[in-house]
């Protein structure tokens, strides 16, 4: 599909008339949706054993978990480049970005807090 672009890119002349590539690209491309919308017919079944096992309870419940252990570490990640970027700061370093990652961390834990009550009023 790409190729009359190289071509063009290359300076080589033309070998087909105007048109005939751009129609040729447009049959690639449609002969490669339906090969896709077949592959994605075929593995239909694979497709569903896929999602009845992602929606399992206890599946939910060990993604929900591992989301929450990753955005624990990534929260200390970012508060500990506020301390760093606190403890350096010089002209290089504005002190508002070291503010800003603190404020980022201290929101997260009041929005933190704030799920953990509504979870707990809705259950």
């Amino acid at each position: 599909m790409a190729f009359p672009v190289v071509l063009e890119c290359r300076g080589t002349p033309r070998l087909l008339p105007d048109g005939v590539d751009s129609l040729l690209g447009m049959v690639g491309m449609t002969v490669l949706c339906a090969a896709l919308n077949i592959l994605r017919r075929l593995s239909a079944p694979a497709c569903r054993r896929e999602q009845k096992a992602l929606h399992d309870e206890r599946n939910t419940a060990i993604q929900n978990k591992a989301r929450a252990i990753s955005g624990d570490i990534t929260m200390l990640a970012v508060l500990l480049a506020a301390m760093f970027f606190q403890a350096f700061e010089g002209p290089e370093i504005p002190g508002w970005i070291s503010w800003l990652l603190l404020g980022i961390v201290i929101g997260n834990l009041f929005l933190s807090l704030a799920m953990h009550c509504w979870l707990q009023r809705k259950m």
